[in-house]
């Protein structure tokens, strides 16, 4: 998002889990597949971790995107 002054939290994390595709529409999921969800941040805050969430019960999802998950430090 360039130009709007936010950090992609992914993009800048330490450390960061494996990447899926994050719209997966109920089907297996993709290993480093687009990822079209994001945690966007102001420049101040430090990424620590991000991951992909991949949590599923008996095969099934809770939704049809995987949700971004982020350690963040603000200040």
């Amino acid at each position: 998002m360039p130009g709007a002054g936010l950090v992609d939290t992914w993009d800048a994390a330490a450390v960061r889990g494996p990447l899926y595709g994050t719209f997966h529409g109920y089907k297996p999921l993709g290993p480093d597949g687009d990822r079209i969800d994001w945690i966007l941040a102001t420049p101040g805050v430090t990424a620590e971790r991000a991951t992909v969430n991949t949590f599923s019960r008996d095969g099934r999802f809770p939704s049809d995107h995987l949700p971004v998950q982020a350690s963040l430090t603000l200040g």
